[in-house]
C-alpha cells in the first residue's frame, strides 16, 4: 500500500525531482519519535525517487550469473598441511601458496547479452537459439563432472552491466547449487543489496521501477535535534515513522541532487528518458575529489 500523498511542487523540472525546500512545522513530532525532540524543526517533501535513495531497507537488482567459485573439502593430508603452513608461517611466506588449497573458478565464456527488441516474437526466438546454444559452452561439461561429496561451498559469480564483478550467495544443498548454476548461467538473476546506498557517494540506480515513478508522489521528512545530534526521518501513513536517516551527507546528497535537477538540463532530461522508459540507469556518484582547485579558481555558473 502506497505512503505518499499528493504534492504539487512550484517547480519540478518537467516533473523530475526529489527534495522540496524547508519549512518550518508546527506538527508535533514527540508523539511519533521514541526520544525526545528540541525544536523547531524543519519539514521537506520527497519524491519517490528520494525515498528510493534515503531507505535504508535491502532493494533487489538483476546481474548476469557468469560462473561459481568452487571450494572443496580438505582431506585428513591437506589438514595437517594447512596445520603445519600456520606453525612455519614464517618460513612459508617465501613458499608459494599452495594451489590444491585454492578454490576452483569456473567461468562461462558464452557472455552474449540479447537487447530488448521491440518485436516480441523475434526475442522469443533469439532468445531459445540462446538456451540451446549455452549447453555448448565448456562451463555445462564442467558442472557435470563435479562430485558433490568433494565439495563444501559453491558461490556464484555474477557480472553486471558495467563489466562489474562480484559473489552471489547460493541457498540449498551442493546438488541444488550446481543444479541452480546449470540453469541459470548466462542468465540475468535478483541479487539483493542492503541498501540503495552501497558506498561513500554511490547510489545503486536499478533497484528503482523509474517508470512507476508518479511526480505528484511525496512524503514527509523532518530533520530535528534530540538535544545531542540532528537526525532525521521519514514519516508514512498515519504519522507513523518509515525510517531514520542518520548519515547527514545522504541529506546533503539530496539538496546537491535537487540543485543539479533545475541547473542542468542535461541530468534532468537523462532522468526523464529513464521514467519514460527510454534509458535505463545504472548508478549515481557524488564525487569529492574535484579536477579543479576551486580555492585558487573561480566557480562555475552551475
Amino acid at each position: 500500500m502506497s505512503t505518499a500523498c499528493n504534492f504539487n511542487l512550484p517547480n519540478n523540472n518537467n516533473g523530475v525531482w526529489v527534495i522540496s525546500e524547508a519549512r518550518l512545522s508546527d506538527f508535533d513530532l514527540s508523539g511519533v519519535i521514541d526520544e525526545k525532540v528540541v525544536g523547531p524543526y524543519k519539514e521537506y517533501k520527497i519524491s519517490d525517487i528520494g525515498r528510493y535513495l534515503l531507505n535504508p531497507h535491502s532493494i533487489e537488482v538483476k546481474k548476469k550469473l557468469i560462473g561459481g567459485e568452487i571450494h572443496y573439502k580438505q582431506g585428513t593430508v591437506k589438514k595437517i598441511r594447512k596445520s603445519f603452513h600456520k606453525i612455519l608461517s614464517a618460513f612459508l611466506k617465501k613458499q608459494k601458496q599452495n594451489p590444491s588449497l585454492s578454490p576452483e573458478v569456473i567461468v562461462s565464456r558464452y557472455k552474449i547479452r540479447i537487447p530488448s527488441m521491440k518485436d516480441p516474437e523475434l526475442e522469443v526466438h533469439l532468445n531459445k537459439i540462446y538456451d540451446q546454444l549455452k549447453f555448448y559452452d565448456s562451463f555445462s561439461r564442467k558442472l557435470d563432472q563435479l562430485d558433490p561429496d568433494k565439495i563444501i561451498q559453491i558461490v556464484g559469480i555474477c557480472e553486471d552491466i558495467g563489466g562489474n564483478y562480484s559473489y552471489l550467495k547460493l541457498q540449498g544443498s551442493i546438488e541444488e547449487k550446481i543444479k541452480y548454476l546449470g540453469n541459470s548461467i548466462a542468465k540475468d538473476v535478483g541479487v539483493v543489496l542492503n541498501k540503495a546506498y552501497v558506498a561513500e557517494g554511490l547510489y545503486e540506480l536499478r533497484g528503482f521501477d523509474f517508470q512507476s515513478y508518479i511526480s505528484t508522489n511525496a512524503y514527509r521528512l523532518f530533520s530535528y535535534s534530540n538535544g545531542k545530534e540532528h537526525k532525521a526521518c521519514v514519516l508514512k501513513n498515519h504519522n507513523r515513522v518509515d525510517f531514520y536517516i542518520t548519515d547527514k551527507h545522504l541529506l546533503m546528497h539530496m539538496f546537491l541532487l535537487e540543485q543539479s535537477l533545475k541547473a542542468n538540463p542535461s541530468l534532468c532530461k537523462a532522468f526523464e528518458m529513464c521514467t519514460g522508459g527510454e534509458a535505463n540507469p545504472i548508478k549515481l556518484f557524488f564525487n569529492k575529489k574535484l579536477e579543479i582547485d576551486y580555492a585558487k579558481s573561480p566557480l562555475p555558473a552551475i
